[in-house]
């Protein structure tokens, strides 16, 4: 999985204010830069998507815990619940 470092996902994550202490070591070898010139982008992806390959079973667990982790925190319910008050704030 790569997450691109420009995403809303990749800042939750990288945000320990709102990831509750989420171990980096979970989301940090995802996480792929997209604000360099082209060949540059390009060659941080390549890296990304050839160190997953390189131990997919690795990558596969890191992904399943992260999703894991991140099922609890991350629902539509409490999404919409705090969109909904957001908005009576207004």
């Amino acid at each position: 999985m790569i997450i691109s470092a420009e995403s809303g996902l990749a800042e939750y994550l990288c945000c320990p204010a709102l990831n509750r202490g989420l171990d980096p070591d979970l989301y940090v070898p995802s996480i792929a830069l997209v604000a360099l010139a082209d060949d540059a982008n390009r060659e941080a992806w390549t890296a990304k998507v050839d160190a997953g390959l390189s131990d997919h079973e690795a990558t596969f667990a890191r992904a399943s815990k992260l999703r894991a982790e991140l099922k609890l925190p991350l629902t539509w319910e409490k999404a919409a619940r705090g969109l909904s008050l957001d908005f009576l704030k207004l």
